[in-house]
């Protein structure tokens, strides 16, 4: 399995050409979750994605500075060539914004009671008082960030209940 995608458009390239591509782009992968794709390669420009996922170390670059990186890394191994580069940055998911801090000024904005929620998700009371409470061991998960968050978006507009229908 290739560490950058569509390297066989790089037709023609050598093996060892290859191998250092691969390795140093399985550094930045390791290092800061960033992943390099080949979209184009004609005569003497080629085109590198590159994009950076989520990282453990929140390590995020700008697109400027994906750009250079793409420059570090190949540069040296295409001389004479012209680099077109396609940044793509790690955007943060709104939702990660949701904490149960944030759920209880939620409620208390629009003035949601607990028997609301309870009424409105299907969560019983002492699961969702254990998912709102901040000393909870194991913290929101992803899924249930995202049901909070649009849950309170929802609140702002009037959405009719199917019991409602």
């Amino acid at each position: 399995m290739n560490i950058i995608k569509n390297l066989h458009k790089l037709d023609g390239a050598k093996p060892e050409l290859i191998k250092k591509m691969e390795f140093a782009a399985g550094l930045h992968r390791r290092n800061a979750a960033i992943t390099f794709k080949i979209v184009e390669y004609e005569h003497v420009t080629l085109t590198i994605q590159i994009a950076q996922g989520k990282s453990a170390a929140g390590n995020y670059f700008t697109d400027k500075r994906l750009i250079e990186i793409v420059h570090e890394t190949f540069d040296p191994l295409f001389p004479g060539y012209t680099m077109k580069v396609q940044p793509i940055a790690y955007k943060e998911s709104v939702v990660n914004k949701v904490t149960p801090e944030w759920i209880r000024h939620q409620m208390n904005e629009k003035g949601v009671k607990l028997k609301d929620m309870i009424e409105d998700t299907g969560i019983d009371k002492t699961q969702l008082s254990a998912l709102m409470s901040p000393t909870s061991p194991r913290g929101l998960s992803q899924p249930m960030k995202a049901l909070f968050y649009y849950y309170f978006l929802c609140k702002g507009k009037r959405v009719p209940l199917l019991s409602e229908k």
